[in-house]
């Protein structure tokens, strides 16, 4: 945090001058690199940083590739059960299509079951690229076809046998197909 001098009025010529100096040298750094006039948010930086909040918050260590829909879809979950469901449904391991299209899809299932009287009910829409289905209260699906990556926050409870396939499963194919159309 920074702290103004003692005294020093906010509009002072010392402040003003240093802040106008910082930003004449921020702004010349910029077209030597290249970058322009171009806001910071615009401009491609040369190491990004990608930061994997869904990663840091909600570990899925459990990880698997599997042939779905004619696509390679690496998933990373934290049940074992959706996992297992999967490998059920697939065609195949990963291993077996080394030119299939590749997905990565995470899959993060919370403890906290959906609400009594949660009306069920498969909704979604897409957009731009990316497609989004809402099961139930707290449980979606989400897909970038461009990234060909895609997140998943369900309850536990869709992940039993009956409610995983009349839910879950029907919505996550639906945006595989999506993505497999635009491979």
């Amino acid at each position: 945090m920074y702290c103004w001098p003692a005294g020093t009025p906010i509009g002072d010529n010392r402040i003003s001058g240093a802040t106008w100096r910082l930003g004449f040298e921020a702004r010349s750094t910029a077209r030597a690199s290249g970058a322009g006039d171009r806001p910071i948010l615009q401009q491609e930086l040369e190491n990004p940083m990608l930061l994997d909040l869904v990663k840091r918050f909600s570990p899925t260590p459990l990880a698997g590739i599997l042939t779905l829909n004619g696509m390679s879809v690496r998933v990373a979950t934290n049940y074992d059960l959706v996992l297992d469901r999967l490998r059920a449904a697939s065609t195949g391991s990963g291993a077996d299509g080394g030119n299939l299209p590749t997905v990565n899809w995470r899959i993060v299932v919370e403890r906290d079951g959906d609400a009594p009287g949660d009306d069920r009910t498969l909704c979604g829409f897409t957009h731009d690229g990316l497609s989004f289905i809402r099961i139930s209260h707290g449980s979606f699906l989400a897909g970038d076809r461009r990234a060909r990556c895609g997140i998943s926050f369900v309850a536990r409870d869709l992940i039993s046998e009956e409610l995983f396939g009349q839910y879950f499963f029907p919505a996550f194919m639906s945006i595989l197909c999506e993505m497999k159309e635009n491979a």
